[in-house]
Parts: structure tokens; C-alpha cells; sequence
């Protein structure tokens, strides 16, 4: 599709010199969009490659090989952006890294598999706005997950002048430095030593994983309470710091070094009830991917100027406590029609509880299943059937095993969806009645 579309739309653009970007939702994407690119560019005989750029290595759990970007492009990380403004390379394969601050003129051209907003969205979107030439007079996306109004929503703040209400105390920063080391979960000579790889032109990822792995061992022992204020507060310093760095040069080099350390550090703190992160998906089937023009156009924004609130204070809050109500009533039919064993601590819990969640917050469901707005029975089971539908399409990384399963097999699909609606209509129709 990306591919066919390159070839058929972009190409001939821009005197043959258009490139184009493909936004991928983990590193695992990334690889097989990489190879599977390589495999059509060869069987076409087209005369340019494509390039891959993700961190660290990603093992394909199918095949059971490991890959790197180095490995896969044949030249050294460091190279990788340099060698795309060559006129052999025209597509370009992203998890993460390029996706801000990535500069190339003779981009063109963006294809969006990721979930994007706020100003992820934008910054991501907004590399192909730089000019190269007089001919260069538009560009493309196409977006096979997100929804319009969602990116235009994203784009709004940013479109006209865009102030902050207050100032931002940059003070702040300093003050959560230390509340993150008052935890005495890691010291002042482990960041030094992680600095020092990680700023060294021959430092490797095999040299970093160690040193934040010992801090991660020390971590997975503390208290559950202490795991989710050390989370939340080496967090707060990360997102503190990579916003005041935009607008404020540092003269302080153990902030960045402190940022660093903590920004990969956060990668490996997880909760015990957390799932598993979106990088263990384990499977990509492209059968269960279906192409369908939601919409196509300008996206119109308001001409007015936009606010945001800056960071204040820095807060005392918690990770949203998981729903004590148990869903015994899906996993005892899900167990009873299909031969299953689920339990209540099983992952079918996390995906229903998620999706439940996400149903819950849809105003337009909430309209649509009131029965004094739409007393018909029918009517509000088709009404929820395409928000089922969406919601699934967007949890497609939350458990690729539970997605496909109920993509695939039609009567456990049914079955979930019915059961789903049955709770979510109740929820729904019990908060209508208190209020």
C-alpha cells in the first residue's frame, strides 16, 4: 500500500525527488515495514532503498532474529540522516527517533500508522514543512489511525500566536532533581557513569543496559506506594526538563546528564500491575488490517491565537487505582463458550477494563445509548457497534492476541461485543439515573 502509493502518487513530484517518511507504532514495526520494503523495492527493480531508523536492537519474536539499524542499513546509526539526503534513498522508516527535529527539505510525504496528539502530533506532522524549491508547493499524509478532528484538535493551540498563561519556574527543575535522589534509589557516580558512555562517540548500547539495569533490580524491590511516587517523579523531571530546555540554555551540564539517565531510566520503571508495553506485541498480521478512506482534505483551523498552561506545581498525584469491580460475567461466558481457564488476574481483564474505560468516556455513546434520546433497542446496538468497532482499532497494541481473536473468530467477537454492551449500556444508563 505505501509502496503503491509512493510510486503512483509522490514519485513524479518535486522533479522525482520526493521522499517520504513512514511513521510506525514500535521498533518491531519498524523492522518488518523495513524488510518488507526492501523485499517490493527488489521485486520492482525500483531505482532507490529504503533506510530504518529505531534504538537499540529488536529480536522478531517469528523468526526469532535479532536487528539493529546499523545492521539493517548497512552504515552506522550516526550516518543514517545524512545518508537520506542522498538521491539513492527515498524512504525513510521511523519508531520514535526523526520524528521532531528532523530536518529534510525534500520531504514530502508522511504515512502515519501511529496513534499521535497534542504536540507529539505536531511536531511529528511538521517535518515536512520545510521548503526546498518553488515546486515543492504541497505535501501528503496519509494517516491509516488517526481521526481528523483529533489532529485538528492537536494543531489548534499552535496555529496562531500561542502564549502561556504564567511563567514557568525553572527553579522547579532543581527542586525535583533532588526529590528524585532523595529516594536513594541510584547515586550521583551511576549517572556520571551512564553520562559517559552515553556522550562518548564509541559508547554502545550494550554499555548503558547494565547501569540502568542494577538501578531497575534495586527498584522492582521497593514497596508498591514507593514504586509509584519514584515513577511519578523521575517522570515529572523528565517532562519538566524537555519542556524548559526548549526556551532556556542551560549552563548547568548535570541537568542534561541527570535528564538523560532518568529519560532512559523511565523506559524500564514499570508497576506490577501494569501491562506489558506496547514493544512485546508479538505478532503483525496483515489480514487483520483492512484500508478504508476515512476522509480526505484540508484540516481548517480557527483563526485565532491559542493558550497553554505552563507547569506549575509539582503535584502529589497518583496512577489512576484499577477498578476493583471485577468482570466475572465476561470471563465466566468467555469460559464457558470457548473452553477457556481465564481468570480474573488474567490479561482478557486488562483489555476489558481498558476498553470499558475508554467506552465510558465517548459523549457521543453516552447520547447514543440514552434510551429517553433513543428509545430504540436496535438502533442503540448499532450505535455501539461503531464505537466498538473504533475502540478496538485504537487498542490493537494493548493485546494483539486479544485483537485478533476477536476480529477473527466471529462468534468470540459477537460474544464480547454483546457482553460489552450489555455492561457499558448498564454503567451508562445507572450514572443517567444519579444524576
Amino acid at each position: 500500500m505505501v509502496l503503491d502509493h509512493f510510486e503512483g502518487e509522490v514519485k513524479s513530484r518535486i522533479a522525482g525527488t520526493a521522499k517520504a517518511m513512514v511513521v510506525t507504532r514500535s521498533r518491531l514495526h519498524a523492522v518488518r515495514y523495513k524488510l518488507e520494503l526492501d523485499r517490493e523495492i527488489r521485486k520492482r527493480q525500483l531505482p532507490y532503498k529504503a533506510l530504518v531508523a529505531f534504538s537499540g536492537e529488536v529480536k522478531d519474536p517469528d523468526s526469532g532474529q535479532a536487528f539493529t539499524e546499523a545492521g539493517m542499513n548497512t552504515f552506522s546509526d550516526s550516518q543514517t540522516a545524512a545518508n537520506f539526503k542522498g538521491k539513492q534513498y527515498r524512504l525513510l522508516v521511523v519508531a520514535e527517533k526523526f520524528q521532531t527535529g528532523f530536518d529534510e527539505p525534500l520531504l514530502h510525504t508522511m504515512y502515519v500508522d501511529k496513534k499521535l496528539d497534542g504536540v507529539n502530533a505536531v511536531q511529528t506532522l511538521s517535518r515536512l514543512n520545510r521548503t526546498c524549491r518553488p515546486d515543492k508547493e504541497e505535501t501528503f499524509v496519509l494517516d491509516f489511525v488517526n481521526e481528523m478532528e483529533d489532529i485538528r484538535k492537536s494543531f489548534q493551540p499552535y496555529f496562531q500566536a500561542t502564549l502561556l498563561t504564567e511563567p514557568t519556574d525553572p527553579n522547579k527543575l532543581y527542586d525535583l532533581r533532588r526529590t528524585v535522589e532523595d529516594h536513594h534509589l541510584f547515586g550521583p557516580e551511576e549517572v556520571d557513569d551512564f553520562a559517559r558512555a552515553y556522550f562518548s562517540a564509541k559508547g554502545k548500547q550494550e554499555q548503558l543496559q547494565p547501569l540502568l539495569d542494577s538501578v531497575v533490580d534495586r527498584y522492582e524491590l521497593r514497596p508498591k506506594d514507593d514504586c509509584a511516587n519514584i515513577r511519578k517523579h523521575v517522570g515529572d523531571y523528565v517532562r519538566l526538563y524537555a519542556f524548559l530546555s526548549q526556551v532556556i540554555t542551560f549552563s548547568d551540564a548535570g541537568l542534561e546528564k541527570f535528564y538523560q539517565f532518568t529519560r532512559h531510566l523511565l523506559r524500564k520503571l514499570k508497576l506490577p500491575d501494569d501491562p506489558l508495553p506496547v514493544e512485546i506485541t508479538k505478532n503483525i498480521n496483515m489480514d487483520s488490517y483492512r484500508i478504508q478512506q476515512t476522509s480526505s482534505g484540508a484540516i481548517k483551523l480557527m483563526d485565532e491565537d491559542g493558550q497553554l498552561k505552563p507547569i506549575a506545581a509539582l503535584g502529589t498525584g497518583r496512577p489512576l487505582q484499577e477498578d476493583p469491580a471485577p468482570l466475572s460475567q465476561i470471563i465466566e461466558y468467555i469460559n464457558d463458550h470457548f473452553g477457556t481457564d481465564f481468570t480474573n488476574a488474567d490479561k482478557v481483564r486488562f483489555f476489558a477494563e481498558n476498553m470499558g474505560r475508554r467506552l465510558e468516556d465517548r459523549e457521543g455513546l453516552r447520547r447514543a445509548l440514552d434510551t429517553g434520546v433513543n428509545p430504540s433497542e436496535e438502533t442503540r446496538r448499532l450505535a455501539f457497534d461503531t464505537f466498538f468497532g473504533d475502540t478496538l482499532e485504537d487498542m490493537i497494541d494493548s493485546d494483539f492476541e486479544i485483537y485478533k481473536k476477536i476480529k477473527d473468530d466471529p462468534n468470540f467477537g459477537a460474544l464480547f461485543r454483546a457482553v460489552m454492551y450489555r455492561r457499558i449500556a448498564g454503567v451508562l444508563q445507572s450514572r443517567a439515573a444519579a444524576v
